[in-house]
């Protein structure tokens, strides 16, 4: 598969997403013990690159974001506390300062914790994990299939006449194989990211 099949298949799911987060089956959803919750999109821009011995590393971060909310531990919809599990397929171009263009695919999935000031503010705290295909090779880092480690922290706004949202955040990311393959000294990134998107309800 070619990169530009990769686009295609990313805003595919990106749309497929989107159109099932407007299904209105409202009594279904509050009787789901794990609920589908809201679904979107983010940008990011590094704010700090690692320097590769290839040049900088400057990723920029595409990807979907899917919700789900455990409802095993928030019982009630207006909780101010509450847990999901979360989907993050990507992908995201890459340049490096100096080398031809390259990118990184793969996806997420991690818990999210939001603290909710009321039905139209809250806060939000990520950690995940997931798989990762990254095109390029460097003499710090392997190429291939690889770790992607995140921790984020966000504020989301929510629209009170319209199921949208708005987001920004801080992103960590880190990269490494797990010594599968060498060299493995891993990259470091800090993202600053915007994200909108569609809430269930």
């Amino acid at each position: 598969m070619n990169t530009y099949q990769y686009i295609c298949l990313y805003f595919f799911l990106l749309i497929f997403c989107t159109a099932k987060s407007q299904q209105k089956d409202t009594s279904l959803y509050l009787n789901k013990r794990i609920s589908f919750y809201q679904t979107g999109f983010q940008f990011g821009m590094p704010f700090q690159n690692e320097q590769l011995p290839e040049g900088k590393y400057i990723p920029i971060m595409l990807q979907a974001n899917l919700d789900f909310w455990i409802r095993r531990i928030n019982l009630t919809i207006n909780a101010k506390h509450k847990f999901f599990v979360y989907l993050e397929p990507y992908f995201n171009p890459i340049k490096i300062k100096n080398n031809s263009p390259s990118f990184e695919v793969g996806s997420n999935i991690g818990f999210k914790y939001a603290y909710c000031f009321n039905d139209i503010n809250s806060i939000r705290v990520n950690i995940g994990s997931g798989p990762q295909y990254q095109a390029f090779e460097s003499l710090q880092q392997s190429g291939g299939f690889i770790f992607s480690d995140n921790f984020g922290i966000a504020y989301q706004h929510n629209f009170s006449t319209h199921p949208m949202y708005v987001n920004i955040g801080y992103r960590f990311r880190h990269i490494s194989n797990l010594d599968l393959q060498l060299p493995n000294k891993g990259i470091d990134t800090h993202f600053l990211v915007l994200g909108f998107g569609w809430r269930k309800v």
